[in-house]
């Protein structure tokens, strides 16, 4: 799967999300569905197909781990595991729109919580349906937690350099932007075709944090 593939199924996403689930004449939505979880699914499958050395990524996994007698827990949206070592954590959002004003605190509290709990047994389940399998897995001692932002829009733009600056400081966590300039869900694209939509999508395209995100994700799992 190439990273244009993967934005045309976000396109088809949002797109979707505009109408009801099930056609009627009579229906049709106000807000659209939120695709998070969607974008979630997609992109675990994304990063799966690229790199078959992967094992297993758990989606929307709460992790809880013992540390000193308390309890600690990190709620990454994919966990990403070779054996029985938790890899990298990856947390992904569709813009910071929402969170412009707490993500670079949050950004820190991320750090240092991730250098505190590397080398740590942690809990987590596996789940087929309705069944579940608790599994155990070690943070590994040079695990990251890696924040993917699929749009640099929806904030002011300075303010996002200023997250990505704080970024680029710290060594536990990562920040990759995928689109520049272009958000997906933006209000001029209405009454527009999908094919539209995606062409723009291309133009925008950072193939650089692809490249290196998938390049961090191999020396994670060698």
């Amino acid at each position: 799967m190439t990273p244009s593939k993967f934005i045309e199924s976000l396109v088809k996403a949002y797109r979707n999300a505009k109408v009801p689930l099930q056609w009627h004449p009579k229906l049709s939505r106000g807000e659209s569905r939120s695709i998070a979880s969607e974008a979630e699914d997609r992109f675990a499958y994304y990063l799966i197909e690229r790199l078959k050395i992967i094992d297993h990524i758990f989606i929307n996994q709460t992790l809880t781990s013992l540390l000193n007698g308390r309890e600690e827990r990190i709620n990454p949206d994919l966990v990403i595991c070779r054996g029985d070592e938790i890899r990298m954590l990856i947390d992904l959002k569709m813009d910071l729109g929402y969170q412009r004003k707490e993500f670079s605190d949050s950004m820190k509290k991320i750090e240092k919580l991730v250098k505190k709990l590397r080398g740590q047994k942690f809990s987590l389940w596996k789940k087929v349906g309705y069944v579940r399998e608790r599994l155990e897995k070690t943070l590994s001692i040079n695990a990251k937690y890696v924040f993917v932002v699929i749009s640099d829009k929806n904030i002011d733009s300075k303010q996002f350099e200023s997250i990505e600056m704080l970024a680029s400081k710290f060594n536990n966590t990562e920040l990759f932007v995928l689109l520049r300039g272009i958000h997906l869900n933006d209000r001029s694209f209405q009454g527009r075709s999908q094919k539209y939509v995606m062409r723009m999508a291309k133009c925008h395209i950072c193939q650089e944090s692809f490249d290196k995100l998938e390049t961090l994700l191999i020396e994670s799992l060698a």
